[in-house]
């Protein structure tokens, strides 16, 4: 009796884990080509951009910015997501995000915005 208890326990356990939903089963995770780079804000501790990529459908969404920072040489990626299981007309849509990217202090920045592995949409920005 004390096997079957234990045996039962311990595929309860293990097919619990497969019941819940992580974000990688939920959403589609995708970096996001950006397009165009607008309205820089400058503050003495970052810039603010409106950031303009194309996406395959309306479902997409902002996620999250990813920052690699050499000095004054600063590298953004937009990543964006999508419910898994959405319907949604596939027509191209724009999806538009604001990233506030702080910087170090006074100087001149170079940001670079990925839109492919071998192009960036770049933009030099004086902080003073």
């Amino acid at each position: 009796m004390k096997r079957l208890f234990l045996a039962v326990m311990v595929l309860a356990l293990s097919s619990a884990g497969c019941l819940t939903d992580s974000d990688d089963d939920e959403y589609l995770l995708r970096p996001v080509p950006v397009d165009s780079v607008r309205n820089a804000r400058v503050s003495p501790h970052s810039v603010t951009f409106d950031v303009f990529g194309t996406v395959a459908d309306p479902c997409w969404q902002f996620n999250w910015a990813e920052i690699w920072r050499r000095a004054e040489d600063i590298s953004v990626k937009i990543h964006a997501k999508r419910k898994r299981a959405a319907m949604c007309p596939q027509v191209l849509t724009v999806l538009k995000t604001r990233v506030q990217i702080p910087v170090t202090g006074a100087g001149t920045y170079e940001f670079h915005f990925w839109a492919s592995d071998s192009a960036s949409v770049d933009t030099t920005v004086v902080v003073r």
